[in-house]
C-alpha cells in the first residue's frame, strides 16, 4: 500500500479505524487507545467531508470511551462535524435537515463555545487570542486548533442551513468571511510552530476554506497548504486527495455558474471574487 497516494491514504485510514474498534472492543482499558482513536478521527471526518467513506453500521467507538467531560473539546466539535457532515454535498444519501435540528446543532456549538471559553478563563491569565504586528497568536497549539474546528463547524451549519426551511443568515457575507479568515490566522500560527503532528488535523478546516471561501485569495491560501505538504511528502496521501476533490469542485462549479442552479453542488458562503 502506498501511504503517499491517494488511494493508499484511505485504506490506511479506513483500515485503522477498523482495527481501533475491534482492539476497543476486546480491550479491558479502552482509554489507553483513545490518543490513536482521535487521531484516525480527524481523518474520518476528512473523509467523510470528501465523500470517500461510508457511515459505520456500528455505534460511534468515541461512546465506548466513556470519558464523559474528559472528551476534548476538538472532539466533541468533530462529533457536531460528523452530524452535519450527513447534510453535506458529498454525504453517501444526503439528508435534508429540519429546522428543529438546525436550531439543535447551533444552540450545542453555542453551549460548547461558552464551556471551553469559560474553563479557559479559569486555566490562566493569558488571553486565547490575541493580534500583534498584523498577525494573530494563540496561547498554545491546541487553542489554535480548537478556533479552527469552531469555525468550521459554523461554516458547515451554515451550509447545512441554506437546505432547511429555518434558513440562518447563510449568504452574509460579514460574520461568515470571519470564519474563513479566522481558519487561516489559526493555519498560520500552527504552521509556524512547524508542528507536524498538528498539520494532519487542519485538513477538514482548510479544505472547507478551499472550496466554500467567498473570496478568491482565501480559497488560494487554504490550497496552498496542501500543495506545500504534497510537495514535503509527510502529508503526501491526504494532500493529493484534497487537491483532486477541490479541482473537481471546481470544475463543477464553473459549470454551476455557467448553467445555473444545480442539486447537490457545494456553494460559496458569501460574495465570491
Amino acid at each position: 500500500m502506498d501511504g503517499a497516494s491517494s488511494a493508499g491514504f484511505i485504506s490506511h485510514i479506513t483500515g485503522s479505524a477498523k482495527l481501533v474498534e475491534l482492539a476497543m472492543l476486546s480491550c479491558h482499558s479502552p482509554t489507553l487507545l483513545k490518543e490513536v482513536f482521535y487521531y484516525v478521527r480527524f481523518h474520518q471526518a476528512f473523509l467523510s467531508l470528501l465523500g470517500c467513506s461510508q457511515p459505520s453500521p456500528s455505534p460511534d467507538p468515541l461512546l465506548r470511551l466513556d470519558l464523559s467531560n474528559k472528551i476534548p473539546t476538538v472532539q466533541r466539535l468533530l462529533t457536531l462535524a460528523t452530524i452535519l457532515l450527513t447534510f453535506y454535498p458529498s454525504a453517501p444519501t444526503r439528508q435534508i435537515p429540519d429546522p428543529t435540528t438546525i436550531s439543535q446543532i447551533s444552540n450545542a456549538i453555542d453551549a460548547l463555545w461558552l464551556e471551553y471559553t469559560t474553563q479557559s478563563a479559569a486555566l490562566s491569565a493569558t488571553p486565547m487570542t490575541w493580534n500583534e504586528s498584523s498577525s494573530v497568536y494563540y496561547r498554545d497549539a491546541m487553542t489554535a486548533l480548537a478556533f479552527m474546528y469552531f469555525n468550521a463547524v459554523h461554516i458547515l451549519l451554515a451550509l447545512a442551513s441554506t437546505l432547511s426551511q429555518d434558513k440562518l443568515d447563510a449568504r452574509s457575507t460579514t460574520d461568515l468571511i470571519d470564519y474563513h479568515a479566522r481558519i487561516l490566522d489559526a493555519a498560520a500560527f500552527l504552521y509556524q510552530k512547524r508542528i507536524g503532528c498538528a498539520y494532519n488535523r487542519m485538513s477538514l478546516p482548510l479544505y472547507l476554506v478551499a472550496v466554500h471561501g467567498p473570496l478568491a485569495v482565501q480559497r488560494g491560501c487554504a490550497r496552498r497548504y496542501f500543495e506545500q505538504w504534497r510537495r514535503g511528502g509527510t502529508m503526501a496521501g491526504i494532500s493529493k486527495l484534497a487537491l483532486e476533490r477541490i479541482e473537481a469542485v471546481e470544475v463543477e462549479l464553473s459549470y454551476y455558474d455557467c448553467c445555473g442552479p444545480g442539486v447537490g453542488l457545494p456553494v460559496r458562503i458569501g460574495v465570491a471574487a
